[in-house]
């Protein structure tokens, strides 16, 4: 197991995601959701230390995203990044 932090990238766009995932490849593991609804499963099943999500995508967007794992206690304290 890494000791590397873990960030879920929350995206619609793959070539987005793949380009966030080659920044981060030096710094953080990474994981990706292809919406918000499927992000949401993700954060609360894997817990990462920070999440990049996306505004606008199918599904709950990124403000519902932010708002719902702010409101959760297992959640609330990941810093969340929008784009």
């Amino acid at each position: 197991a890494s000791t590397w932090p873990l960030a879920l990238i929350i995206e619609d766009n793959e070539d987005v995601a793949h380009y966030l995932k080659t920044c981060l490849k030096h710094s953080c593991q990474t994981i990706h959701a292809s919406n918000g609804n499927i992000g949401i499963e993700m954060a609360y099943e894997k817990i990462p230390d920070s999440i990049i999500s996306d505004v606008m995508m199918p599904g709950k967007d990124g403000f519902e995203v932010c708002r719902l794992l702010k409101s959760d206690q297992r959640t609330d304290y990941i810093y969340p990044l929008c784009s």
